[in-house]
């Protein structure tokens, strides 16, 4: 029962993470997020995710799963770095539109400018959402020690 409801859930988070790789990868066309080399990255590891996934799907292996955890913490930085990014370039949009802006004021002026500040977050929640699909995923199961032990000894 425990080993279904877990199997359940397990394709739920990865339904989930489908449409927010299909929405996510959508919004970045529509709004034109090719202008820097640091735009493509989100972009870039959105399709290499679909990749691994369909690999996945299509052959079901450990080593596959062990690159999509790669991927996700890829994500979860590239997901940190843009909104860094994007802080930084709403900040400096506000002090040229409001020049000696200070404190809890240019955060909010910032905040208000035109690169979203927390849309970089989704690909953090996809990339901890990766991580939740794979955590002690079945195709992971490492052999029990008592099972090493006899391959080991008995070659």
């Amino acid at each position: 029962m425990q080993t279904e409801t877990v199997s359940a859930i397990r394709s739920i988070i990865l339904a989930v993470i489908l449409l927010g790789l299909a929405g996510t990868g959508l919004e970045l066309v529509f709004v034109d997020h090719f202008g820097s080399t640091a735009q493509w990255v989100p972009v870039v590891l959105i399709c290499l995710a679909f990749l691994v996934l369909g690999s996945y799907g299509l052959m079901r292996s450990a080593a596959l799963l062990r690159v999509f955890q790669a991927v996700m913490i890829m994500f979860i930085v590239s997901g940190l770095a843009g909104i860094a990014l994007h802080y930084q370039r709403d900040v400096e949009h506000a002090e040229k539109d409001h020049p000696g802006i200070q404190g809890v004021e240019r955060l909010r002026t910032a905040v208000s400018q035109e690169a979203p500040l927390l849309a970089p977050g989704a690909m953090v929640e996809l990339g901890i959402l990766g991580l939740a699909y794979v955590f002690r995923h079945p195709v992971l199961k490492e052999p029990d020690a008592e099972e090493d032990a006899y391959t080991t000894v008995g070659g």
